[in-house]
């Protein structure tokens, strides 16, 4: 993931603003000019000329920046939509009387049109794996009389599942035209509501409501199952899948020196077997007999069933994370810039623990008030990646992968600065 920084805007990006603002004055003047009036002498809509007028060139430019330009800046063509012309009918309707006579059945089909519905989200795996639940519901809502398609960078979510007729690729899709009754662009929805869980943001989006099973999910092939059936055979024993990212935010990447502690003090109070997952990329533990390094040997859908048969999961707030969530195993996150209500798994059974960081801060994604599509730490020292207890931490992870652990309770960790 690609890490983005604020900064003072440059002198370039306040020509850029000022051009773009000026253009769309002009705009806005030359189509009421060519509708023949002038403009209005209030204050209405985006009417930037008559804001111009009436507050100043300042007044312009705040309402352009703020109402105007997020909707714009640097937008993308993400699909050509074409309909096929009925005044073929028309044109060879000798032909099709002769040739097609029973086209068009005189009775109304009780089940109606199969819709055609394109579900567009780019990225990230976890972001696209919480379309998943809507999906099923949205296929559920139409009596399974839908072809549902998706657009989108991770094509492997959608790997084996039975809502879904096809997938495309972002890269090619842009190349043809294409025909839906109906679209549905996820991108951007819930990073602008950043209080509210991405699931309901969807829900809202496709459904109408959130009154729907919310339960990720991830379908395993034959072929999965008995490769994962293998892994778990060779392990011979109780196990727990443990994932910790190298990611590019610094916020979001715990020390390694903490992650390594605290799987040497699980593997010290417990017999189980620690399985660390994840892309190559991502942080392992080695020098333990049961620390098993399994990163890059699964596909998404194997990884969902490893955890499915392990004693709980244990990780930083990312895509297997998510993944855990299509489970009913314990799981333990930690959480950081992220606030663990709107990234909670909203299942229905599995205990479910977030350790959080003990700081005013904490979850200060939810906290700002434009969305933050990169990293951002207004304190400037990412503190909250360093805010953990490690033995309350142990505690509150024994608690929950044991029988008689606390089941979902948002427990809070004390710091550990």
């Amino acid at each position: 993931m690609k890490r983005v920084t604020t900064r003072k805007p440059s002198y370039l990006d306040e020509l850029i603003l000022t051009l773009s603002c000026l253009a769309a004055v002009l705009r806005e003047l030359g189509s009421k000019y060519a509708a023949g009036s002038m403009p209005p002498t209030e204050v209405k809509g985006n009417d930037l000329p008559g804001i111009w007028r009436r507050s100043g060139w300042r007044a312009v430019r705040e309402h352009f920046l703020v109402n105007c330009w997020p909707r714009t800046y640097r937008q993308k063509i993400q699909l050509k939509l074409g309909r096929p012309s009925l005044s073929i009918f028309r044109k060879y309707a000798s032909l099709y009387e002769r040739h097609l006579p029973q086209r068009i059945n005189p009775e109304p089909s009780p089940v109606g049109h199969r819709v055609k519905i394109l579900l567009i989200r780019n990225g990230a795996i976890g972001d696209v794996l919480m379309l998943t639940p809507v999906v099923k519901a949205l296929h559920e809502s139409r009596q399974g009389r839908a072809q549902i398609e998706v657009l989108t960078h991770c094509p492997e979510v959608f790997r084996n599942n039975p809502y879904i007729q096809q997938v495309h690729s972002t890269k090619t899709f842009t190349r043809a035209v294409h025909d839906y009754d109906l679209v549905i662009n996820f991108n951007n929805l819930y990073e602008n509501s950043p209080r509210v869980h991405p699931v309901d943001v969807y829900a809202h989006a496709a459904l109408g409501h959130i009154n729907f099973d919310k339960q990720l999910a991830l379908y395993p092939s034959s072929k999965d199952l008995f490769d994962v059936a293998q892994q778990v055979r060779a392990i011979d024993g109780p196990f727990i899948v443990a994932h910790k990212p190298n990611h590019d935010w610094p916020n979001r990447n715990l020390p390694e020196s903490f992650w390594s502690a605290l799987l040497v003090q699980l593997l010290n109070k417990t017999g189980w077997t620690l399985v660390q997952v994840g892309s190559a990329r991502d942080y392992a533990v080695s020098g333990h007999p049961r620390l098993l390094d399994l990163r890059g040997q699964h596909n998404l859908q194997q990884l969902a069933e490893l955890i499915r048969q392990s004693r709980g999961f244990i990780g930083v707030d990312a895509g297997p994370s998510h993944i855990a969530a299509c489970t009913d195993v314990p799981i333990c996150t930690f959480y950081t810039c992220a606030h663990h209500e709107v990234r909670r798994p909203l299942r229905s059974q599995g205990k479910f623990v977030p350790l959080a960081a003990d700081l005013d801060c904490y979850g200060c994604m939810q906290k700002q008030n434009w969305p933050s599509p990169g990293f951002n730490c207004a304190r400037g020292d990412s503190i909250c990646v360093r805010s953990f207890n490690l033995e309350v931490c142990i505690d509150l992870i024994l608690g929950a992968l044991t029988p008689s652990g606390a089941v979902d309770t948002a427990l809070v960790t004390t710091p550990g600065v």
